[in-house]
């Protein structure tokens, strides 16, 4: 999203430039924005109007935002890599069960790397999943590894799964694409004897 904002060229963009950019859902576009400007690689910018009533928020990189991206200017230089590694472990017998339990090892060194705990949705926002939860369902709007998975989704879905499981304080199905746009996490519902 950084990348995207510094490449736009615009002195200010607004979520729906960034999400014509981009692609996904513009909250999640925005849930990313607001992710940036609070770690102090985005501001906020009010966007020029030539009509009454508020001017449309808009955003654009700080100094620090620009630094970043232009220390690392390629996103998918890891693409072959993680492209690598499902194919590796495509031809093991225990293929799909080893990257689960890889994904289930990300998830618990990723719990214990927040403080506080880091919660299923904010973890996923932190990893380019852009999250978007309702109820007992998690819409995952966007995915970093999506190009490999689209090739390998036994093996990258798997990962993903080990990951959701390790994080979720409750017992949680992944369905990769299952939407046009967006592979969704079924939480079960919380034991009764848990209820308040």
């Amino acid at each position: 999203m950084l990348r995207a904002l510094v490449a736009s060229g615009l002195p200010t963009a607004t979520i729906s430039d960034l999400t014509e950019c981009v692609g996904g859902h513009p909250n999640g576009v925005r849930l990313h924005l607001d992710a940036l400007v609070a770690n102090g690689f985005a501001e906020y910018a009010a966007q020029p109007t030539q009509t009454r009533g508020r001017p449309a928020k808009g955003y654009r990189a700080t100094a620090i935002g620009r630094q970043v991206v232009a220390q690392y200017p390629r996103p998918r230089d890891f693409t072959a890599l993680v492209e690598a590694f499902a194919e590796q472990w495509g031809e093991g017998p225990d293929a799909v069960a080893s990257a689960r339990r890889l994904g289930t090892a990300w998830g618990e060194r990723l719990a214990a790397e927040t403080d506080p705990p880091g919660d299923l949705v904010s973890v996923l926002a932190g990893q380019g999943c852009t999250p978007e939860a309702s109820g007992d369902r998690i819409r995952l709007l966007t995915c970093p590894f999506v190009d490999s998975a689209r090739k390998h989704p036994e093996i990258l879905c798997s990962l993903h799964e080990g990951l959701v499981s390790a994080l979720s304080d409750r017992p949680a199905r992944l369905r990769p694409f299952a939407e046009a746009d967006a592979c969704v996490i079924e939480l079960d519902r919380a034991p009764a004897s848990d209820a308040p």
